[in-house]
């Protein structure tokens, strides 16, 4: 079909408007046949609907708008009188060519551009994307970037006032949100979070603007939790610590250490381990300080079903292959 007669099945206008037909009130729209356009030995030629540009005001005044281009599907047919549920709105598509095959070698397929003529993918931007999420609510992935059909992947942003984690983005996986990024910046994971390192980065306290100030975590091969203090033993020498009402809930399989301040104690020892969230202490000297550690393992429900495996052998799909290879000075692709 050449332009033509293409013109013939619709207009090309400045603030041009595909639309469906609208379908009769009790028969349906045939489908129509396929356009083709540019088809042969060259078909390079593609079909262009290009919006009129705006006016200029060269001695002045407000200059005219481009026109706009509008590509509309048609609404789904309204039910009533016994009809259940209403007809499904029509959908956009876009389809690129596929390559064609026959030949030695290997042709690219075809991709989508948005703001650029040459698409390296199936879809390449040039320019930002804003997702519309207005309706987006707590746990909801509606308004979300999507993944795959309906497996539950995706990334989404509640906007509704009083939403979990408004303006912030959030995470999911099989329908589940697995972690929050606030719009402040405070990170959250639901599970369990693995790493080749970690540390705490800020202004350097003694010299802010010219200079980073940086701590590695404390890291165990258990679930550890590290606590401590400082006690002032009484007249006979002893003191009991009182710990939060959840520490034995948490925590189990204690260890203890005691220092002496101030003073000398050789005597000085743990009389009463850790019973009702308190642990005493002795034979230290009258009003003298003690500085105190106690370290527990955890054993709640989710540490008791997710402990740290400190050593494992590599999946099949995994082994000869490293994490950090430039690390070892080793290939990228290992």
């Amino acid at each position: 079909m050449n332009r033509a007669s293409f013109a013939s099945c619709i207009s090309l206008l400045c603030g041009l408007s595909l639309m469906a037909q609208t379908p009769k009130a009790d028969i349906a729209t045939p489908q129509p046949p396929p356009v083709l356009i540019g088809s042969g030995t060259d078909a390079q030629q593609v079909l262009r609907v290009v919006g009129g540009k705006g006016g200029n005001t060269p001695n002045g005044g407000q200059p005219g708008a481009g026109s706009s281009v509008l590509i509309q599907a048609g609404d789904g047919g309204d039910g009533g009188n016994g009809v259940q549920g209403n007809g499904a709105g029509g959908s956009i598509i876009l389809m690129p060519g596929v390559a064609g095959t026959g030949g030695d070698i290997t042709g690219a397929p075809g991709a989508v551009g948005i703001g650029t003529n040459t698409p390296q993918k199936m879809l390449s931007v040039l320019g930002g994307i804003n997702l519309n999420q207005g309706e987006a609510d707590d746990f909801s992935l509606k308004g979300a970037l999507s993944f795959g059909s309906n497996s539950g992947e995706a990334i989404a942003s509640a906007r509704l006032l009083g939403s979990f984690n408004r303006f912030g983005l959030d995470f999911y996986t099989g329908g589940t949100r697995r972690m929050s990024i606030s719009n402040s910046g405070t990170v959250s994971v639901v599970g369990t979070l693995t790493k080749g390192g970690g540390s705490f980065k800020i202004d350097h306290p003694l010299d802010p603007e010219n200079k980073y100030l940086s701590h590695s975590f404390v890291e165990s091969p258990d679930m550890k939790d590290i606590y401590d203090g400082v006690a002032r033993l009484d007249a006979k020498g002893e003191a009991t610590v009182e710990l939060p009402g959840w520490f034995e809930a948490l925590n189990a399989d204690f260890r203890y250490q005691l220092t002496a301040i101030g003073r000398s104690s050789p005597g000085l020892y743990v009389a009463e381990e850790i019973h009702e969230n308190r642990f005493k202490i002795s034979g230290g000297s009258p009003g003298a300080k003690v500085s105190w550690q106690v370290t527990g393992i955890r054993h709640d429900d989710f540490a008791e079903a997710h402990r740290i495996i400190v050593e494992e052998n590599k999946p099949a799909a995994e082994r000869g292959k490293l994490l950090y290879p430039r690390e070892r000075q080793m290939a990228e692709a290992r």
